[in-house]
């Protein structure tokens, strides 16, 4: 058992090429936000922002300085010199998100940026300056980006504005207007190599499970818990405790021997292997977790059942709610990749025609998705209210509708709605060699 936890600019401005707090920063910083015009902004004290570019400022070094080493980040993962230059109090403002202190958020939101930086990198350039306080223009061509498994279309280049505030030779503040087509949070990312003859057959299941509730896994399935409210224990029965049948009743024993995984909100356990699972409310409250499906039991001389592998549905005090499932995948000698994420999507943004390899199932949690799926027979599926369907070729999916589109099959998405689409998306794919 695993515990997995910017270019409008003339050629005499200052600019970088990228691979890959007074009364008057505030008024700043609510300005940008708000999207008042910088240049026209005049701030405590009756000075203005400078309305053309002077010469290079110790400011507008740091600043380039400061988008050097976001390159350095984004291209070969080292911190070193962005950490050197960020100011130890630093705080980072993105229209429409909480302020986020400390160099490791502002780490977090470059994981985010990441995907959609292609082989042109970024652009920085410096615009005017004030004071202590730098603007910068930057520019992302636009560039093939893959999120979770799946591929996202951008139709023109990003341009935004950013504001750095440099206190004692660091980057103590900045501000941005920073809009990505896609906002993706990582729940989990795991490469598996399952035991010989296991069938993969992925679905997303919700559990609620009562206080001092017990559910159990059949003996040699895959799962990943992911725990969204209340706690859970995780226990792998040890070998021979349990006879190595599809349901296994393991004796107080055995699990008392067992060792345990305890799973807090936000966290990610995976249970797999050889061994049978037990997964414990002992908690004070109702506990509530995704339940990703990875593999099944799958008898060397029956064929699997869609809908019958996984988690035992006669568990007292355990609701199972399946929100999508795909078939059964094709047998695959290696590892697997699992990416499992929530994905926010703006408006009009669009997940291109492609082929799939392995499977993709997605959840509308928020908004509205249309899927347009190729000629794929029986390896695409619709869930509503928890029952699957085949699926048609064109379809809307609307809040707790899922889909699922698997190896051989073809598939495109585009929000549907006037505000932005929330997926929980897995893939489950082969290995890149």
């Amino acid at each position: 058992m695993q515990d997995t936890r910017l270019r409008p600019a003339a050629s005499q401005l200052p600019r970088r090429n990228l691979s890959a707090s007074g009364p008057a920063i505030v008024a700043m910083g609510l300005a940008l936000l708000t999207g008042l015009i910088l240049g026209q902004l005049t701030l405590v004290g009756g000075r203005s922002f400078e309305q053309r570019p002077t010469r290079l400022t110790e400011g507008t070094r740091t600043g380039l300085e400061f988008y050097d080493a976001i390159e350095t980040y984004l291209t070969t993962g080292r911190t070193g010199d962005l950490r050197a230059l960020v100011h130890p109090e630093f705080v980072d403002h993105i229209d429409g998100h909480p302020e986020a202190p400390g160099v490791e958020m502002f780490l977090r939101t470059l994981d985010e940026l990441r995907p959609f930086v292609g082989s042109e990198g970024l652009t920085a350039t410096s615009l005017t300056s004030s004071g202590n306080l730098v603007r910068f223009s930057v520019e992302m061509p636009k560039a093939d980006a893959v999120i979770l498994g799946l591929p996202i279309a951008q139709t023109e280049d990003s341009v935004h504005i950013e504001i750095l505030r440099i206190a004692d030779g660091g980057i103590a503040e900045r501000w941005s207007d920073l809009h990505l087509p896609v906002a993706v949070t990582s729940l989990a990312s795991i490469t598996w190599n399952p035991q010989t003859a296991t069938q993969v057959v992925p679905a997303i299941e919700r559990i609620t499970m009562l206080r001092g509730s017990t559910m159990t896994l059949r003996y040699g399935t895959a799962h990943i818990v992911l725990v969204e409210s209340g706690s859970l224990t995780v226990i792998g029965t040890p070998r021979g405790a349990a006879s190595n049948l599809p349901e296994f009743p393991p004796d107080a024993a055995a699990i008392a021997d067992a060792e345990p995984v305890v799973g807090l909100p936000g966290s990610a356990v995976l249970a797999a292997g050889s061994s049978p699972y037990t997964i414990v409310n002992d908690g004070p409250a109702v506990a509530r977790a995704l339940l990703i499906r990875i593999a099944g039991y799958a008898p060397s001389t029956d064929q699997p059942t869609f809908g019958t592998l996984g988690a035992s549905q006669d568990d007292v005090g355990v609701q199972i709610e399946t929100l999508s499932a795909s078939n059964a995948l094709p047998n695959h000698k290696g590892d697997w990749t699992i990416e499992i994420g929530r994905a926010t999507l703006a408006p009009g943004t669009t997940i291109p025609v492609h082929g799939v390899a392995g499977s993709e199932l997605i959840l509308v949690e928020e908004g509205a998705l249309d899927a347009k799926l190729g000629p794929c027979g029986g390896r695409c599926i619709r869930t509503d209210a928890g029952a699957g369907a085949i699926a048609v070729e064109q379809t809307t999916l609307q809040v707790g509708q899922g889909i699922s589109a698997s190896d051989g099959a073809t598939s495109a998405y585009e929000v549907a709605s006037a505000i932005p689409a929330t997926l929980l998306i897995v893939t489950v794919a082969p290995a890149q060699e």
